[in-house]
């Protein structure tokens, strides 16, 4: 019998070490060593068996796996180096390209970046609270603000509660001048809360504990900022505060409350000094009709809130037949879906969140569409190179490794610079957003991991494309100049630069649209006069010394006209009931309430529709002036027909009294909303107790002075108006202010989106003209000796230049096809919110298509241009 009838047929090396084994064969002779192995396995598993002689196949791979790796590592060491010469050696050689390729991706992801900065600040409001998830605000679908009493009965019957605290915000229609040692201090972010305030949220005690901070009625608690007001440290326990002449004692001192929470302060008082430090009635603990108290509970874990909603509801009708639904708003919720009103701080806003995360990732997009465009591209002028390395005896998975090493390489670099460029660009993005952003902040983690999907996604996606197809070339017609069929036109790459035009004009078309709405806005006839008003806003306890004041001020040079109000028209104020002859019950009666002098009317310019302008005849607190759209309410329609009929306020502040005038609509709110009812009413210096039909009720001082300066006189009469204002409120010099500047502050959240899409605008549509620079860059060297060779047959530059445009202009029309029907559905939408609008006529398409084949021209053209504009013999001979 022949040796080889010995043979087992049965009989099969270890798989695992087969495959290890293939693994380690990284030489072009591996497979003789292999068969080898296996000739020797057969032999050994026929004479001793198939046991010993996989037990020797598997020592037999082991014990060359130490060679095979260094083999392999070596290897890996000179390709790598190999690699990395060819990559410099090519961003060298183009480095037009080089720059084009990395600082688009850097600058895409330094906007990707940022914009994840804003999210997730945004999105962290109040979530460091401990348990935050379970604490909830009790709101209605109106007002934030519940009745102090609801805390006592809601505790009382609520096992499910684990604490419940109530707030109230003293200074937000009254501010409040400290006195600490020899200082006078104007201090806003007054609040007083329970003692369980610091149970139910967590602050960080410098000095003094949660346990006792509010134990007893003239505690006082004070942030950091405000101790280093006061005192000038921090080490003030024990320090006594005075507040509207009442002794407190500083029992804590904390941190100040992070920039990422709804509401901030400065000092807490207990609610039980609420009557002592304010101007609330008696009733306001009693009552269930008032609305002055946030109140905040903190549920057991797993507590169904609907339980709580319920057991409130319930309260509130037996207490009340008119109360308004309850519910428990989220404390994590709070910052980004409440616009409720009476907020204790404006919110943020989740749509514009959104908004901003969508932009982001546009940016990115675009960013990465320019890197894989021009990466593909390129490649195909890398033909000759590919030819000759093949040649040389490069196989296809080297060439492979190489395209996709050089991509990745080059998103490295612009991951790199991007991290250089946020640090630089973080002031202006806080600008842009109102956000707090720190670098400090930045979770490094999350940040590297998306840094490395996003580098080894662009470099498969960017090395893909010529991984495969130019290392596929016929090294003979590669080294003949020749592409592959497949490389003429390319649908992808028409399809990559489209989405870049579409998203340009979508942006263009926004920026045009939002800067034209805020023009508007800013240009609108408002029905009142508002150039060369300053305005003095009167600290509280400066408001009795009103008088005097107004009579310094009114005799200065340049002061043409003073008027007293405790409203202005861009600012604070109130809705309240009212009652008149014949009104129907069914009939809303809730109008704007507003206190002026008998100067407020000409002094703002606004005009009379009907009746007469308040003077010295008429009775202050008993004399009323609405504007057009009450009296259509009050008059069934007409307007004359309200002179002379009495109104009645439905509060303790007024007197019922004739309606004695008319004025012209005129807006008192932002533009978002249209003009509604509103009531002036007479009233004088108001810091006396006047009877009304009700008992007694007390007046606040007028709280706004408005001087009107004469034209041409704001240089002499700025410093000699604030030299008195300085005088008569030391411990507020800067409290005055430009009524047209204050009514600017209405359209702030607007202002900032106009900035915030104007910069990304510009950031998306330098990308894409950045990404067909690129690609204009390449089609040139292309086609080089083409057009040499059509100079040369007399083609005239413009000639030249329109077949090299017309792809790109085609692209471009489609592009326009496709955005102006969406951008025109998505601007309708954000121009709804406001009562008054532009519409969007025909200029601003015309300047968005203008405005996008300007740039992309100036972008491409130019070079084709350039080119063209060369000696076709220098053309020729550098091909």
């Amino acid at each position: 019998m022949s040796e080889k009838s010995n043979y087992s047929p049965s009989g099969r090396p270890p798989r695992l070490f087969r495959r290890l084994l293939a693994l380690m064969a990284v030489y072009e002779a591996h497979h003789t060593f292999h068969e080898d192995l296996e000739e020797s396995f057969r032999r050994l598993a026929a004479r001793r068996g198939n046991r010993i002689a996989r037990r020797w196949y598997a020592g037999q791979v082991l014990r060359s796996l130490p060679g095979a790796l260094r083999i392999s590592l070596a290897n890996g060491m000179a390709l790598l180096g190999s690699h990395v010469r060819l990559t410099w050696r090519g961003l060298v050689r183009s480095r037009l390209y080089s720059l084009i390729t990395i600082s688009g991706l850097a600058i895409g992801l330094a906007a990707a970046i940022l914009v994840f900065l804003y999210i997730r600040f945004e999105s962290s409001f109040d979530r460091y609270h401990p348990g935050a998830e379970r604490i909830y605000r009790i709101v209605d679908n109106e007002f934030t603000g519940v009745p102090y009493i609801l805390g006592d009965h809601l505790i009382g019957q609520s096992p499910e509660i684990e604490n419940l605290v109530r707030l109230k915000e003293l200074t937000f229609w009254w501010d409040y001048v400290l006195r600490a040692g020899e200082r006078e201090i104007l201090e806003d972010g007054l609040y007083a809360a329970d003692p369980a305030l610091f149970e139910v949220f967590s602050y960080n005690f410098l000095q003094g504990d949660a346990e006792g901070a509010l134990a007893h009625p003239r505690a006082l608690v004070m942030t950091a900022g405000a101790a280093r007001r006061c005192f000038d440290s921090v080490q003030v326990l024990g320090e006594t505060v005075f507040i509207q002449d009442i002794p407190f004692q500083v029992t804590a001192v904390i941190e100040d409350p992070p920039p990422n929470t709804h509401f901030h302060f400065n000092l807490i008082a207990p609610t039980s000094a609420v009557p002592e430090i304010s101007a609330y009635r008696d009733d306001d603990w009693t009552s269930w009709t008032s609305s002055n108290y946030k109140t905040y509970v903190k549920l057991r874990p797993k507590t169904d809130p609907s339980l709580i909603e319920s057991r409130i509801n319930d309260l509130f009708r037996s207490a009340r037949e008119d109360a308004p639904e309850k519910h428990l708003q989220s404390l994590v919720e709070i910052h980004l879906h409440s616009q409720l009103r009476s907020e204790l701080e404006p919110n943020g806003d989740a749509r514009r969140l959104r908004f901003a995360a969508a932009i982001g990732m546009v940016i990115l997009v675009i960013a990465l569409l320019n890197f894989t465009n021009l990466a593909s591209a390129r490649s195909l002028q890398r033909g000759r190179e590919v030819g000759l390395r093949k040649v040389l005896g490069a196989r296809r998975p080297q060439l492979a490794r190489q395209f996709v090493g050089e991509a990745v390489t080059y998103s490295t670099l612009a991951a790199g610079l991007a991290l250089g460029l946020v640090p630089v660009l973080l002031p202006l993005s806080r600008r842009l957003t109102g956000a707090e952003l720190a670098w400090e902040s930045v979770p490094w983690p999350a940040l590297i991991l998306f840094l490395i999907v996003i580098i080894g996604l662009t470099g498969a996606a960017a090395g893909a494309y010529p991984a495969f197809l130019a290392s596929g070339f016929q090294p003979v017609r590669a080294l003949r100049g020749e592409r592959p069929a497949s490389a003429g036109r390319v649908p992808l790459r028409d399809l990559l630069v489209g989405v870049q035009f579409l998203v340009s004009i979508l942006f263009v078309f926004g920026t045009l649209v939002i800067q034209g709405q805020m023009r508007y806005m800013r240009n609108k006839n408002l029905g009142l006069e508002g150039d060369r008003i300053v305005v003095i806003d009167l600290p509280k306890a400066a408001r009795p010394r009103m008088s005097a004041l107004r009579t310094e001020l009114v005799h200065l040079p340049g002061v043409a006209a003073i008027t007293a109000s405790d409203f202005l028209p861009s600012g604070n104020t109130q809705r309240v009931g009212y009652e008149w002859e014949g009104r129907l019950e069914t009939r809303e009666a809730a109008l704007w309430k507003v206190a002026v002098d008998t100067d407020f009317i000409p002094l703002f310019g606004i005009e009379m529709a009907a009746g007469e302008r308040f003077s010295d005849r008429h009775t202050p607190g008993a004399s009323y002036i609405v504007n057009q759209t009450a009296a259509r309410l009050i008059g069934e329609g007409r307007v004359e027909s309200v002179i002379g009929k009495i109104l009645r306020q439905g509060t303790w502040s007024s007197r019922p009294g004739p309606i004695v005038g008319v004025v012209r609509d005129f807006h008192f709110r932002s533009l978002h909303h249209a003009v509604e009812p509103m009531a002036l009413f007479l009233d004088t210096s108001r810091d006396v107790v006047r009877s009304s039909r009700n008992g007694t009720y007390r007046h606040e001082p007028f709280r706004y002075l408005s001087l009107k300066i004469s034209a041409g006189a704001l240089a002499d009469t700025l410093p000699a108006m604030a030299e008195v204002v300085r005088r008569f409120i030391p411990y507020a010099p800067d409290s005055w202010f430009f009524f047209d500047s204050d009514f600017d502050r209405l359209y702030a959240s607007e202002q900032r989106t106009a900035s915030f899409m104007l910069t990304l605008s510009l950031t998306a549509v330098a990308l894409a003209a950045m990404g067909l620079l690129g690609l204009s860059l390449y089609a040139v060297e292309r086609r080089r000796k083409e057009i040499g060779i059509r100079r040369v047959l007399g083609a005239s530059t413009s000639a030249v230049l329109i077949l090299f445009s017309r792809d790109f202009f085609r692209i471009h029309l489609t592009a326009m096809a496709v955005g102006f029907p969406l951008i025109t559905w998505i601007m309708r939408s954000w121009l709804a919110d406001f009562a008054y609008r532009i519409g969007l006529g025909a200029g601003f398409f015309a300047a968005t298509a203008a405005l996008t084949t300007a740039v992309f021209f100036a972008a491409s053209g130019l070079l084709v241009v350039k080119s063209a504009s060369e000696s076709p013999a220098s053309s020729l001979r550098r091909e």
